[in-house]
């Protein structure tokens, strides 16, 4: 985000969506920026209530950090730190939602942070809500005044800091510092805001050291579990952060030091407060950044990509609310705090009739390869957090790093053992604010399984981004006519390609592009190379190639589908090579090659019953198969962004994804994004952000969405193209490969490419693309539907009738196997030019382990009838049983429930059988179709 998941993510996985997923360990790139935001005339601080004046001044100025981390993919992750007593929520999605569209960094790679020190200026972005400090209406005007400035600074430093991009290295440690305290005192009053010397404390100091190229330090960013809370007087300062980080600066120049607070909700730096209150800040501030120079010193570990990055909410339940008649009570309190609390949910219950429920609660996790996992959480979370998300999340090699105080700092966040003991942080301070009373008890476990299941999602993104399969073997370059690129190839060597000449052969009919060829110079050897629609690379010199697609598909086509701006799409790998790293693909259908109809990429699509100027060129995969019968699988191992109606927010602005309700999108390592479309079922466990396995199923097969009422799979790849524009990925040697790796088959038939012609014309029947592991095939015959037969691997065969044929190609290989497959014909009556007739789309399941007396489902649709006409389909089993009749619905009503007519045979005897299935059509034109079914 997605660029992954996306990956991912992802994921961008890439929410940048710049390159693939990977990331080599050492390809960071690091800006960093500071900005100035100490107010400018004197205003009221924030952090204590009891305050009574605006500011005297400062001891030194206050800052707003930016540090941009991207990884080897252009996955990147923004830090903010500030010297501010809290950010607001609205504050830092308005500074993501402007830094996502000026740069297209997702929202979920901003962190904010305030190091939460109480001699900084007041935060007042609602005054209405604001009933902790009570400010004047002057004073109140001036801290809005500055919250609205605030904005345009914290956007200007993160641009900055993109700015300053430079290469880096990152390293992570830890050190320790013990001034900070438990400030929860049990005594027989409760738990009073007292040190406590046996309480709960984290004293590890976390350091993320960033280093130049050079080895120079360019960035530090450190951490610690404590309140800012040493000074108590009326001068803007950074407290104990501030000047830990004006040390380190001064010892390294050239360095930008950024604090990030921790789960510090109940830890107090001590000593503290009194006269020597800025002389024992100062030397808090000394003893972190000792601390820090320790961990410098010490060694530490490299932190290496892939970055992936999530941020989701979670609902944080409030126990039962106060009825009105208690806060009418609490409203004659003696407190200030408590009459202007209930006085704030008397008027939300006036405003609402109810006061709210739960809280939306921010957890952001941002994973760096193995290394390093940095969870930031919202509000003032309590030490409890901390010491229980590194005990549960770390392991030998991954380091823990929980930051409290980020992105959105409204109250203070209880664990179960806090909010039960009571006190300020459990219970009181929710008197300070707007919300309606304490959190309910589920506080603690929706927190922490939240992060369980952000940090398992970015886990799960990194792991594929890791996977060996991550980096496309294909090198894909686009060209106009005669221009000439260099291109390095997958393994390391380089070679020319040259664009030459265009062939662009068009039908008479709907002067629909039938069959595109380039011809192309490879370090000066001459080839010739057709575009798509079943076709493989070919071999020329050390170089393999294809073509994907040519301009003609764009001009009367559709052009997104491909992101096509030049003539030729040309397609590279090094003679030898596999197509896709084996294993990294599995077929996505758990059927056989070619056992029902298919329409590959830059198929003219000859469907509907009119003949229309418009052409649509396929882009895809559509593979038939059995309705609900089928199942679907994921092809790789991949990151689920979207399925059915459900997206993961960082990809419902990435083009190819476009979520419906039977639709799958998956992100793999490649960064490629695989579409499943007209899916009948998506099973329970396909939800977005979750990750699945190469041959998981995802569902099954349906007639759903556009599929135009025919039971397919549309299997499409979408990648970054050299446009920079989306595109497809043509898929088809992909999937070739995949389904040999997987199936091992010794013979496949191949006849498939659909003709259109009319009554009178000849047509051509291709038998060449037939493969067998064996290396030759002895024999192409053709068994035409006139009754005649014809040898060869090319045929001619005229057409006098209209129809829809569907030829029988058997082929034999050397060793003597067998296999069928066969070629569709169109032929369009000429006294209708612009009607297509009618055709049908049989299927049958299993395809696989058909054992002799198993029943086998036969399911057959008709489509493009004439008006009102309805004529049985009648199936043919090859086998010598009676034919049998069946009725469809002729597709009347393209997703009607139960389109399809369905009978169950049983084969008595093994061998290969040709089942045919007609329909006789009124105007006598013929209809017919064929499936070669496997019995054992």
């Amino acid at each position: 985000m997605l660029r992954m998941l996306l990956l991912i993510l992802f994921i961008h996985f890439q929410p940048t969506f710049g390159a693939s997923l990977v990331a080599e360990s050492d390809e960071w790139s690091v800006g960093t920026a500071t900005a100035v935001i100490t107010p400018e005339q004197p205003m009221w601080l924030g952090g204590y209530g009891g305050r009574n004046r605006p500011s005297e001044g400062k001891v030194h100025d206050l800052h707003a950090k930016a540090i941009v981390l991207q990884d080897g993919n252009g996955k990147q992750l923004v830090i903010v730190t500030t010297d501010l007593v809290e950010i607001t929520r609205t504050l830092r999605d308005e500074v993501a939602k402007a830094i996502s569209d000026r740069h297209q960094i997702p929202d979920e790679a901003l962190m904010i942070n305030c190091s939460h020190t109480h001699s900084g200026p007041l935060i007042l972005f609602n005054r209405r809500e604001s009933i902790y400090y009570q400010v004047n209406d002057e004073q109140a005007a001036i801290a809005e005044a500055y919250y609205r400035d605030l904005k345009p600074k914290l956007i200007a430093v993160v641009e900055k800091s993109l700015q300053t991009m430079k290469p880096a290295r990152l390293s992570y440690t830890h050190a320790r510092a013990g001034f900070a305290m438990n400030r929860r005192l049990p005594t027989a009053e409760g738990f009073l805001n007292r040190p406590n010397p046996n309480g709960p404390v984290d004293h590890t100091v976390p350091v993320l050291k960033v280093e130049g190229g050079d080895g120079k330090l360019r960035a530090i960013l450190f951490g610690y579990a404590c309140h800012a809370t040493t000074l108590d007087f009326y001068k803007f300062c950074g407290d104990y952060p501030g000047f830990a980080q004006e040390y380190l600066e001064q010892q390294h120049p050239g360095t930008t030091a950024m604090f990030i607070n921790g789960c510090s909700g109940d830890q107090n730096p001590y000593p503290r407060h009194g006269e020597r209150a800025l002389e024992l800040c100062q030397q808090h501030g000394r003893t972190l950044a000792t601390a820090v120079e320790a961990a410098l010193l010490t060694q530490s570990n490299p932190v290496r990509g892939p970055l992936a990055v999530t941020m989701e909410d979670v609902s944080l339940e409030f126990a039962t609310p106060p009825t009105r008649d208690e806060l009418l009570q609490l409203a004659e309190s003696r407190s200030s705090y408590e009459r202007h609390h209930a006085g704030l949910l008397l008027e939300e219950l006036r405003r609402n009739g109810k006061l709210r429920d739960d809280y939306p609660y921010p957890v952001q996790v941002a994973q760096f390869g193995d290394d390093l996992t940095l969870v930031a959480l919202a509000g003032e979370t309590v030490v409890d957090y901390s010491l229980r998300l590194k005990q549960e999340l770390a392991s030998h090699t991954n380091a823990v790093w929980v930051a409290g105080y980020s992105n959105d700092v409204f109250n203070y966040v209880p664990s179960l053992r806090v909010l039960q003991e009571g006190g300020y942080e459990g219970v009181r301070a929710i008197s300070t604010g707007p919300l309606p009373g304490p959190f309910a008890p589920s506080v603690e476990k929706r927190i922490v399984d939240k992060t369980h299941q952000l940090v398992a999602r970015a886990r799960k993104k990194v792991k594929l981004a890791q996977a060996d399969d991550s980096k496309p073997l294909v090198r894909v370059v686009d060209l106009d006519l005669n221009e000439k690129q260099l291109v390095t190839l997958a393994d390391g060597t380089k070679t020319t390609v040259q664009l030459v000449g265009l062939k662009e052969i068009r039908d008479p009919i709907r002067q629909a592009i039938r069959r595109a060829e380039v011809s192309l110079l490879i370090d000066g050897a001459p080839i010739s190379v057709q575009t798509g629609m079943y076709n493989l690379p070919q071999t020329v010199g050390n170089v393999q190639v294809d073509c994907a697609v040519t301009q003609g598909y764009n001009t009367n086509g559709t052009p997104e589908f491909w992101g096509l701006d030049k003539v030729a799409r040309i397609r590279l790998w090094p003679a030898g090579s596999p197509w896709v790293k084996p294993g990294s693909l599995v077929y996505p259908v758990r059927q056989r090659w070619f056992a029902s109809f298919t329409a590959f990429d830059n198929l003219p699509v000859d469907a509907g019953k009119k003949i229309l100027p418009k052409i649509y060129y396929h882009s895809g995969m559509d593979i038939g198969a059995s309705e609900y019968l089928t199942e679907v699988v994921a092809a790789a191992d991949a990151l689920v962004v979207a399925a059915g109606d459900e997206v993961m927010h960082e990809y419902k602005e990435v083009p190819p994804v476009k979520q419906r309700y039977d639709r799958v999108y998956l992100l793999d390592a490649r960064g490629w994004i695989y579409r499943h479309s007209h899916l009948a079922t998506i099973d329970e466990a396909i939800k977005p952000g979750r990750f699945v396995k190469a041959g998981q199923r995802l569902g099954t097969v349906g007639k759903e969405g556009t599929s135009g009422g025919w039971t397919h799979l549309h299997f499409e790849i979408k990648s970054k193209q050299p446009s920079g524009k989306w595109g497809a990925q043509a898929a088809y040697a992909f999937l070739w490969q995949a389904y040999r790796e997987q199936y091992n088959p010794t013979l496949v038939a191949h006849a498939r490419q659909t003709q259109l012609i009319r009554a009178g014309e000849q047509a051509t029947l291709d038998a060449t693309r037939s493969w067998s592991a064996a290396g030759k095939i002895a024999s192409h015959e053709w068994q035409l539907d006139d009754g005649t037969t014809k040898s060869g691997a090319i045929v001619q065969q005229t057409y006098t009738k209209p129809g829809s044929y569907h030829e029988v190609l058997k082929v034999t290989d050397a060793a003597g196997n067998v296999d069928y497959d066969f070629q569709r014909i169109k032929v369009i009556d000429p006294k209708s030019p612009d009607q297509y007739g009618p055709r049908l789309h049989p299927t049958y399941w299993p395809t696989f382990g058909i054992k002799t007396g198993d029943p086998v489902t036969f399911k057959v649709r008709s489509f493009q009838l004439p008006e009102g006409e309805i004529v049985p389909e009648e199936w043919d089993f090859g086998d010598g049983t009676p034919r049998v009749k069946v009725q469809s619905d002729g597709n009347r009503v393209a997703l009607a429930k139960g389109g399809y007519a369905v009978t169950e045979h049983h084969f008595a005897n093994p061998g290969h059988y040709i089942v045919t299935v007609r329909r006789a059509s009124k105007d006598g034109n013929t209809n017919v179709a064929h499936l070669h079914v496997r019995v054992e």
